[in-house]
């Protein structure tokens, strides 16, 4: 980890049961090889969670290793199986497995970069690839394998994958690994195992059931735990945005997009159908993005990540299967479009942004629903934090542009974005303006009082009537072949209103 990021290695957020910390690569007494790979990997001293969670597990220790996302965990245990390996012996000694595919091929290219100099020979043993070609590389043998648990299980049941030699066995991910359908999986697997393999779980959140679950194959294990309190990340900004109702959200999402300005981005819904229609939707507004999700075939998953990670793709919605691990470092904005049902996967979800201490922004959509509030509430309490709501100057932003888009500009009609922007301007300051002027005369000029109510009432008439015409007009002419134009034109009015109330609110704001 660079000098640069040293302000995100907070020494009194993490507790445990060991206190010996290390402060450099070179006091670990690593194999000289492997330091090559770590430096020229980009490391130039270890993350909190390095400093303390590399040396228990070169010890022999089990050990339990918790710590905030994008802070080095990956390479922690990484490290630690590197240097443990006889590469006198070519055979599987260290198992890593991991919750999804793409975890998985991620952390065997972090395996290959970091043991490059060692010439370590690394097989990722996923589902959804052809099953001969793992066979295959498993009989020219290997050092490490990293995979998936039903993958992992099939080969090692069918002894194309054997376990004799295996001195380290670690999950990634521990948490989702012991709390969801891949316990059983796990079990089966450690049953495979010699009884006395030594044992190491990693994972952003390690809440107190799974520690207790880890008593039933672990021994005495060492732990670096974060206290919860400190887990939201520091440079992550968190907001959420109030809207009206569930279908409002994709012009909202949309809304922002236009508004801000972004490197690459992840959307997060919590179905793989709602995944699939959002990402339709924005496709049909203009939007380039790309979806992923579990019903995906593995060469399209594959080809999307290579995407993602190259830039060429932006804006990747997805379910939770990106929730957890993946590292794209340009990620800088991560949308919660649905709360996550548990307030664990928070973390994981925000953490995709602000890798390795740089700065990140998460937004969470928020609908009037009781529900909805009490996930921002259970997920606020549960972390010890605050998520703010989207400043007043970006709602405002955001007013404008559903205006925009309301009126037909997303259809690229310059016409009537040059005509509407007059209009939407000339009529916010004919709006404060004949504000002030009509309080002006009706404090100094009393006795005009008459003449001067009716006066106002006159032009607030004619402006109002002037304005539901053109808008009905307009609305008939640009939603032609829009089935829904009474639920446009309600909408346009309710943003209206909307943006009535904002000003009114800044006014009182400046005159406090």
């Amino acid at each position: 980890m660079s000098t640069k990021d040293e302000k995100f290695n907070n020494e009194n957020d993490i507790e445990g049961n060991t206190e010996e910390i290390v402060d450099t690569f070179d006091a670990l007494g690593l194999n000289e090889k492997l330091l090559r790979g770590i430096y020229s990997y980009g490391f130039e001293k270890p993350s909190a969670i390095q400093q303390r969670g590399i040396k228990p597990i070169l010890k022999g220790y089990d050990t339990i290793g918790q710590a905030q996302s994008g802070t080095g965990k990956t390479a922690t245990f990484v490290i630690s199986s590197l240097q443990l390996i006889n590469y006198d012996y070519v055979a599987c000694q260290a198992l890593i497995l991991a919750p999804t595919r793409e975890l998985a091929q991620q952390i065997q290219k972090v395996v290959l970069a970091l043991g490059d100099y060692l010439k370590v020979k690394c097989h990722a043993c996923v589902g959804g690839t052809v099953v001969r070609e793992d066979i295959d590389k498993l009989k020219q043998g290997v050092h490490m394998v990293v995979g998936t648990p039903g993958r992992v299980y099939d080969m090692i049941d069918k002894r194309h994958l054997g376990v004799d030699r295996l001195k380290l066995f670690i999950l990634d991910e521990a948490d989702e690994m012991l709390s969801r359908g891949f316990k059983a999986q796990i079990y089966e697997v450690f049953k495979k195992l010699v009884p006395d393999i030594q044992v190491a779980l990693f994972s952003a959140t390690m809440p107190q059931e799974i520690l207790e679950l880890t008593t039933r194959f672990m021994r005495d294990p060492k732990t670096i735990l974060v206290k919860k309190d400190e887990l939201t990340l520091e440079g992550i900004r968190q907001f959420y945005v109030a809207v009206e109702k569930e279908e409002w959200k994709l012009d909202t999402l949309c809304d922002l997009y236009e508004t801000l300005t972004i490197t690459q981005s992840i959307i997060y819904c919590n179905t793989r159908k709602k995944v699939d229609i959002l990402t339709q939707e924005m496709h049909n507004r203009l939007f380039t993005v790309s979806c992923m999700h579990g019903d995906m075939d593995q060469k399209d998953r594959d080809l999307i990540m290579r995407e993602f990670r190259s830039g060429s793709t932006r804006v990747l919605v997805t379910t939770d299967l990106l929730a957890r691990g993946i590292d794209v470092q340009q990620v800088s904005l991560v949308i919660n479009y649905d709360l996550p049902c548990s307030p664990d996967t928070y973390i994981h979800r925000i953490g995709r942004s602000g890798r390795f201490g740089r700065k990140g922004v998460a937004i969470n959509f928020v609908t009037n629903d009781d529900k909805e509030k009490d996930k921002l509430k259970k997920i606020e309490s549960y972390y010890s934090t605050q998520i703010e709501e989207m400043p007043l100057e970006v709602i405002k932003k955001n007013i404008i542009l559903n205006y925009s888009y309301l009126c037909g500009i997303a259809h690229g009609n310059i016409y009537f974005k040059c005509i509407f922007c007059l209009f939407f301007w000339a009529h916010h300051i004919f709006f404060l303006s004949f504000f002030f002027f009509f309080f002006f005369f009706f404090f100094f000029f009393f006795f005009f009082f008459f003449f001067f109510f009716f006066f106002f009432f006159f032009f607030f008439f004619f402006f109002f009537f002037f304005f539901f015409f053109f808008f009905f007009f307009f609305f008939y002419y640009n939603f032609q072949r829009n089935t829904n134009r009474i639920t446009v034109l309600y909408k346009c009015v309710i943003i209206y209103q909307e943006y009535l109330y904002y000003n009114v609110i800044l006014f009182l704001k400046k005159i406090k």
